[in-house]
């Protein structure tokens, strides 16, 4: 299973099923209709679409300019990258939930035949986060 993975990700940008793919532009653009009041705050929907123009940025810097480009190997490096640059996995973490939301539409206004961050490897992904104890933020001493 591994190996069927990583020989569909190497393959991706030459199948032909994947230059039918839709750009990343055009799904952040149709997200961008709907990601305004009531659904969302003005401003949840500005964070989210900064933040989805920053990982659309970094996408297309490396190649990857297609919703099918999209692979377990590319979000690792994405994550790797802005760990590098120190930034939080909290941060991080909300960075690929945003674009998870902006793919979960995608699928649901038919873009894109298939969801990429429902398979399983995908949904491991996500950084630990540290937690204060309970008790440490509300009792002193």
């Amino acid at each position: 299973m591994a190996g069927e993975r990583r020989r569909a990700e190497a393959g991706a940008p030459r199948t032909a099923r994947n230059s039918e793919s839709p750009l990343l532009t055009q799904i952040v653009m149709s997200f961008a209709e709907v990601c305004k009041a009531p659904r969302y705050t003005p401003t949840t929907a500005s964070g989210y679409l900064q933040r989805l123009q920053a990982l659309i940025g970094w996408a297309e810097s490396k190649k990857v300019t297609r919703a099918a480009h999209v692979t377990y190997s590319v979000m690792q490096s994405f994550i790797a990258e802005r760990t590098a640059e120190g930034v939080a996995g909290s941060t991080i973490n909300r960075d690929i939930q945003v674009l998870r939301t902006c793919f979960k539409h995608a699928r649901r206004q038919q873009l894109i035949p298939t969801d990429p961050f429902v398979t399983e490897d995908f949904r491991a992904l996500k950084l630990r986060e540290p937690r204060p104890k309970p008790s440490a933020l509300t009792l002193s001493p």
